[in-house]
């Protein structure tokens, strides 16, 4: 989506009613407030990662947000609130640059400034990211889904070049869920078998490795591409692809 939306914000603080029961603006705040990170290498400016605050300081009916070392829109960022459940991220004369969904260590969602998608992490990495780290660090290579063979460091570059007009064929490397968002908690909306071929228009680095964004016959999910393989080998889960059939993909 190209530009900024106008957002109707004048609710943006008062929206309490269409949270679950017991859940007040006031623990939402609490929990969404404070320092996210976007590990995106496009977001990326100065040498340095892309972090923002989320502030509980107020600006008029919502809150003051800053960036710092952060390009392709979320320099523009000034105020945040919250609306229908989500977090809206703005400028400070309150047009609206994103709209996140998630939990309170990873958010994602649309930017709406830069056409590209949006992941935002805590500093902190949830378990499963410890667990793949250190299993990462232990060995010399991460390894093609169930196979012994290591995989091709310099794919990584080729992955993140991926967009709409340009997109990057990939192979499952195992049987994979297609989530709706890049996080490892969002609904799954197709399984795909092994040695399945899609095509990337969107990739994005977390601290979880490489999300790849694909289009299967009209349902458009994530891939994550790192995944761990009995609880201790660290594992891409597709490779760029070769030529041959394209499975079917089973619901």
């Amino acid at each position: 989506m190209k530009g900024f939306r106008t957002a109707a914000l004048a609710a943006v603080l008062t929206v309490c009613s269409s949270f679950a029961q017991g859940q007040t603006l006031s623990d939402l705040i609490s929990a969404f407030s404070g320092e996210w990170y976007s590990f995106d290498r496009v977001r990326a400016q100065s040498g340095g990662v892309c972090e923002i605050d989320l502030t509980t300081e107020t600006l008029g009916n919502v809150f003051v947000a800053r960036s710092k070392s952060c390009g392709a829109g979320l320099d523009l960022l000034g105020a945040w609130g919250i609306a229908d459940g989500q977090i809206v991220l703005l400028t400070e004369d309150q047009r609206t640059l994103g709209v996140l969904g998630g939990n309170q260590t990873r958010m994602t969602g649309d930017d709406l400034a830069s056409g590209r998608s949006l992941i935002l992490e805590r500093r902190q990495p949830s378990g499963f990211v410890i667990t793949l780290q250190q299993a990462i660090r232990n060995q010399s290579c991460l390894y093609v889904g169930y196979t012994a063979d290591c995989s091709d460091k310099t794919d990584v570059a080729q992955l993140l070049a991926a967009k709409a007009d340009a997109t990057v064929p990939l192979t499952t490397a195992a049987r994979l869920n297609l989530r709706n968002q890049p996080r490892r908690d969002a609904p799954v909306a197709l399984v795909l078998d092994r040695l399945t071929q899609v095509s990337a228009f969107e990739c994005l680095t977390a601290s979880d490795g490489i999300w790849c964004k694909v289009d299967v016959d009209g349902t458009v999910g994530w891939l994550a591409r790192n995944g761990l393989r009995q609880q201790k080998w660290a594992v891409t889960t597709f490779e760029l692809a070769t030529e041959g059939p394209v499975l079917e993909v089973q619901p």
